[in-house]
């Protein structure tokens, strides 16, 4: 005799919830892809947003959950395995998606995701800080000939404008002019600033086009691979920069660290409005956020004497 079973209530349930919500990870990321085309995002954003919303179909399929059984809690708990700032933009993009999930596909979540804009407490930024270089140790990277002409280039430039990499990597030879009063037009975000060049930096533009004459095609953008002529992005440069520092000085420093570097040097020598006009800036608040124990209050009269006089 054969013995059937009946499934039990809750046995069904489950397995009707099982059915109609997509648990495969090949259906969410489905559902992620059409959530990012569904926005006007620049590249920087789309990576960003697949790579957070990536983490999350990993736990979410890992904890066996639905995207509806999703609630604030377990978000909170599992987001603190990772850094503040990390955690905080990851929360952020994962609500993002869960909120488009619920209204365009009409499915309910957890209510309270509606409430906070953000999943984490707001964390306070610690001010980016300069290298700490001596001129010498400026010199040498600048003038090592360890690194090539284009690795001179970007650490020239960005020494000397404080330009961000994404301008850097942006950069095309039509915004270049190297003549007796050289100078480059930078700008991100649809903003444009004309940096003025010391001949330093312009020789070495200049030399990086000469030896960019050889390829079959000129290419538009200043920076590229010699051998392959592709444009050498923002992510690259940064690299480019941990290594050639680490190779010259012994130590990594950071693109960011001396692209503060720059703007310090930039408002040390220079009006506060005149820095700001350098950089492409409207506030100088951005920049200048000293400690109460680091305030050179001389230093700061003279600086306000120069911009007001």
């Amino acid at each position: 005799m054969e013995l059937k079973t009946n499934p039990t209530n809750s046995q069904n349930k489950n397995q009707g919830e099982t059915q109609a919500l997509p648990q495969k990870i090949s259906e969410i990321n489905s559902l992620i892809d059409e959530f990012i085309l569904s926005k006007p995002l620049k590249a920087n954003s789309i990576r960003a947003y697949k790579s957070d919303l990536n983490f999350f179909v990993q736990y979410v399929v890992s904890e066996r959950l639905h995207l509806e059984s999703v609630t604030r809690e377990k978000l909170l708990r599992w987001l603190k395995n990772y850094p503040a700032r990390v955690s905080n933009r990851r929360g952020i993009n994962i609500r993002r998606f869960l909120l488009w999930y619920a209204e365009s596909k009409n499915f309910k979540i957890d209510p309270n995701l509606n409430l906070p804009w953000q999943f984490t407490d707001p964390q306070p930024q610690k001010p980016d800080k300069p290298a700490e270089l001596s001129e010498n140790e400026i010199l040498q990277l600048l003038n090592s000939r360890k690194l090539d002409t284009v690795k001179r280039c970007i650490l020239s430039l960005l020494l000397e404008t404080g330009a961000a990499l994404e301008e850097l990597s942006a950069l095309k030879w039509k915004n270049v002019r190297l003549g007796k009063l050289s100078y480059v037009t930078l700008g991100e975000y649809g903003k444009e600033r004309i940096v003025a060049l010391e001949e330093h930096s312009a020789s070495l533009l200049k030399e990086l086009q000469a030896e960019l004459k050889d390829l079959q095609e000129k290419p538009e953008q200043v920076f590229v691979q010699k051998r392959s002529a592709e444009v050498i992005s923002a992510a690259y440069m940064a690299i480019i920069i941990r290594r050639a520092t680490n190779r010259i000085l012994g130590r990594e420093i950071s693109p960011t660290e001396l692209q503060e570097l720059s703007k310090k040097k930039i408002f040390e020598n220079n009006n506060a409005k005149v820095a700001l006009e350098i950089l492409g800036k409207k506030k100088m608040s951005t920049f200048i956020r000293p400690e109460t124990k680091e305030v050179d209050i001389e230093n700061l009269r003279r600086v306000h004497e120069r911009a007001f006089a």
